[in-house]
């Protein structure tokens, strides 16, 4: 069905049959990795909590200590030829760097109309213009 595929960028991803691709070139992804994207993708343009993401892809008490949504996060993004910016501590990175990444898309998709972005992302103005300020996103950068 449709909804087996997605395609985002240079990456292919087949989640009947857990084969994903980049360039043309397979990726190495468990399945556990492929529900974290699923996720992802079934919440689009949505900021998507840590607590979220242990209870939807891996079941856990959201209660739970554990560092396994970032860890797997990190693990994406390196397959996917992501690298962490080296001024993020590694225990912000990678949930901050994606939640940046995710801004600045959704910001570009609405040509920096800042209400339009913050009613997509499910946040207020003044929150969006703090993150804009805090992850320190420019239109040059983010276009």
């Amino acid at each position: 069905s449709a909804g087996d595929t997605a395609e985002f960028g240079d990456v292919r991803l087949d989640f009947r049959t857990y084969e994903a691709a980049k360039d043309g070139q397979p990726l190495d992804l468990t399945p556990r990795e492929f529900r974290m994207l699923r996720y992802f993708l079934d919440h689009p343009e949505q900021v998507v909590s840590r607590d979220a993401l242990l209870n939807s892809v891996w079941g856990y008490d959201s209660a739970a200590l554990t560092r396994t949504v970032e860890l797997t996060g990190e693990r994406i993004r390196t397959v996917l030829g992501r690298r962490p910016r080296r001024h993020v501590a590694p225990d912000v990175f990678p949930l901050r760097t994606l939640e940046r990444d995710y801004i600045a898309t959704v910001l570009t998709r609405c040509n920096w109309n800042q209400s339009l972005a913050a009613r997509r992302l499910g946040i207020g103005r003044n929150t969006l213009m703090r993150k804009i300020k805090s992850f320190k996103l420019e239109k040059s950068e983010a276009a």
